[in-house]
C-alpha cells in the first residue's frame, strides 16, 4: 500500500479517529493492554498477530510497540482507513502487512 495515496495530513484524520472511537469504547488504551497481556500470556513465542478489522492501525501499532519481534497482518474493508493505518505504523514497516478484506 502506497503512503503517497494517504492524505499529507493523515494524522489529523488518524487524532479524529481515535478520538471519535475513544467515545464508543471507555478506556480504549487500557483495552488494548489487556489484549497484549492475554497474547502475552497464551502464545510463547509470540511471532504473528492478525488484527480484524485493524481500522487506522491503533491496536496494530500499540502491539508492534509490546512486541518487538512480532509482525501483524491488519485487514479491514474500508479503504480510507488502510492507507492510514499504513502511514501510522510506517516506522514498522517490514513488521506490517495490510489487507483490504470483507470478514
Amino acid at each position: 500500500m502506497n503512503t503517497a495515496m494517504c492524505d499529507p495530513n493523515w494524522q489529523t484524520w488518524v487524532s479524529r479517529w481515535d478520538r471519535m472511537q475513544e467515545r464508543y469504547l471507555v478506556a480504549r488504551s487500557e483495552h488494548f493492554d489487556i489484549i497484549a497481556r492475554l497474547i502475552a500470556d497464551t502464545q510463547t513465542p509470540v511471532r504473528n498477530i492478525v488484527d480484524l478489522g485493524c481500522g487506522t492501525g491503533t491496536l496494530t501499532v500499540s502491539l508492534l510497540e509490546k512486541f518487538p519481534l512480532v509482525h501483524t497482518y491488519g485487514l479491514d474493508l474500508d479503504p480510507t482507513l488502510l492507507p492510514l493505518a499504513h502511514a501510522r505504523s510506517s516506522i514498522f514497516a517490514d513488521r506490517t502487512h495490510f489487507l483490504q478484506a470483507d470478514l
